[in-house]
Parts: structure tokens; sequence; C-alpha cells
């Protein structure tokens, strides 16, 4: 036979395992601090729409902007005016068109914990027909792989590809201006005047 104290010995252990239980299962519950597994991208647009590109580090004051141009394909706006360099802004161009997250997570109105109180970056990017995007960027994740940001007004932070952004930050660090080409040198052979002879 068993005891009184034995059975309530195994209600509390039951009792117990319940908890444990309904407290997982809590945890998992969307809004906790883990990252969504799938995200949706912060826009999709076409590449070829983006009329320009503006970037600002708000702690030195750097600004850079390139626009779509005609006949250089990509132009400096600022800090210079003059012809960019097209390909690392195209590839700039390429991320921006669907910048794509790896989770979210809610701020919880917290923030400076992820650098994203007084963001660190500010990307703009305008389109043909006048509409814009942007996004702030606060600060690098311990494991480095990955950069916090936000859509101004916003109440979710975005998981950022370190990588990708830096595809598009890269572009404050080193301004893209494009490189001259040298003017080609004539390979022609000199040839030297006829030795003349006197009589």
């Amino acid at each position: 036979m068993i005891r009184k104290t034995t059975w309530i010995l195994l209600a509390l252990f039951g009792v117990s395992i319940l908890a444990i239980v309904l407290w997982s299962a809590r945890g998992e519950q969307p809004g906790s601090a883990e990252a969504t597994p799938a995200a949706a991208p912060l826009w999709t647009v076409d590449s070829a729409s983006i009329r320009s590109i503006r970037l600002e580090d708000t702690g030195s004051g750097t600004l850079v902007e390139v626009e779509r141009h005609p006949e250089e394909a990509w132009h400096l706006v600022q800090p210079t005016v003059g012809p960019a360099d097209a390909g690392r802004v195209e590839r700039a161009a390429s991320w921006l068109a669907s910048p794509q997250p790896r989770g979210v997570v809610e701020a919880g109105g917290d923030w400076a914990a992820f650098g994203l109180d007084v963001p660190a970056k500010r990307i703009t990017v305008t389109l043909d027909d006048g509409a814009q995007h942007m996004v702030e960027v606060g600060r690098t994740d311990p494991t480095g792989a990955v950069m916090y940001a936000r859509i101004p007004g916003g109440a979710q932070v975005y998981l950022m590809s370190k990588f990708g952004l830096d595809e598009v930050l890269g572009l404050l660090d080193s301004v893209p201006v494009a490189e001259l080409t040298a003017t080609p040198q004539s390979t022609a052979p000199t040839v030297s005047p006829a030795a003349t002879t006197t009589p």
C-alpha cells in the first residue's frame, strides 16, 4: 500500500513538470526576445528605378550621395561632384533593391540596447517616382555578423547581414570616385632624322 506522503510527493512532482512545460511554451510565444525565423524584406523595388542613394554617418557628419546619370551611369553629388565608380554603386543599389533581414525582434522601446537611440548611419533611397525608403543603422551584435537597423518610426529591430550592409556603408568609408582612365600613349616608334654627311 502506498503511503499518503508518497501520493503528495507524486502530485507535487506532476505539478512541477506541468509548470515547466507551460513556462517553456510561454517563452516561445510571438513577441518574445527571440528573432522570428522568417522576415520580409524592408522593401522591394526594381534596382533600375533607384534614382539616388544618400548615406549619412551621424557621428562624423560624413555624407555621400550619388545619383543615376544618363551618361556616367552614376554621378557623385556629395561630398564632391563628378563621375562615381559605377560598379561599386551598382552593387550597393542591387542590395538596396530588396534589403533582406535575417530576423526581427521587438525593441520594447529600448532603442539604446541596439544603438538605435542615436543611429550611427542613415540610408535614404529615392526612386524615379520620388518615393523614398529610409533605414537607420545601429551597432553590430556581439557575433559581429549582424547589424541592428530600423525603419524610422517603426517599433521593430531588424537583424541585417553585416556583409550585405558593408556593400552599402563601404561607400561612406571610401567615397566611390571613378578612377580616371589614362590617355593612351602612342606606340609608334620614334623616327630619328636621317644622318647627313658632309662631302
